[in-house]
């Protein structure tokens, strides 16, 4: 019989990974900007709300974070996958932030209403089961990808 020692699974590498949820002008955003202060190594903000270049530090000479704009949800999967295995991967970021993740869901599923709609010509109907569970699968897999393969601090 094989002997199972669970602390030899002890996480190799300490991280944040943090869901911050509040209402508008909150400061969700300068929460996660925050960790460009904070000595977990560079931040990689994917700002969906096109805001951050109003949050301290993004702009100037030299900015203490880099922020990415996404213009359309489906854009997401391509720039993590940049920052994490692509050309970005060279920058060394050491944390990363989804600047809005709620902003994000709302968009990716307007999209999925629009193109139902289009498709059947009915302005009243809605994704099937399997649309929406092919969108839930969509969206675990941005989170997987920033909270699982990228060691990193995350804020979402």
């Amino acid at each position: 019989m094989t002997k199972i020692n669970p602390l030899s699974r002890r996480p190799a590498q300490k991280r944040l990974v943090v869901a911050v949820r509040g209402a508008a002008g909150t400061g969700k955003s300068y929460f996660a900007a925050s960790l460009a202060d904070a000595g977990v190594g560079r931040l990689l903000l994917f700002d969906v709300e096109r805001k951050s270049r109003l949050l301290p530090g993004a702009t100037g000479a030299a900015p203490k974070f880099d922020a990415v704009e996404v213009h359309h949800p489906d854009e997401l999967p391509d720039f993590i996958d940049w920052a994490l295995e692509g050309e970005g991967k060279a920058q060394g970021y050491g944390a990363y932030a989804l600047d809005s993740w709620s902003l994000y869901f709302a968009r990716k599923h307007r999209e999925t209403l629009r193109a139902v709609r289009e498709r059947t010509g009915d302005p009243t109907a809605e994704p099937t089961a399997d649309q929406l569970q092919n969108d839930q699968v969509l969206y675990q897999e941005v989170l997987r990808r920033l909270c699982m393969d990228s060691g990193a601090c995350v804020v979402i």
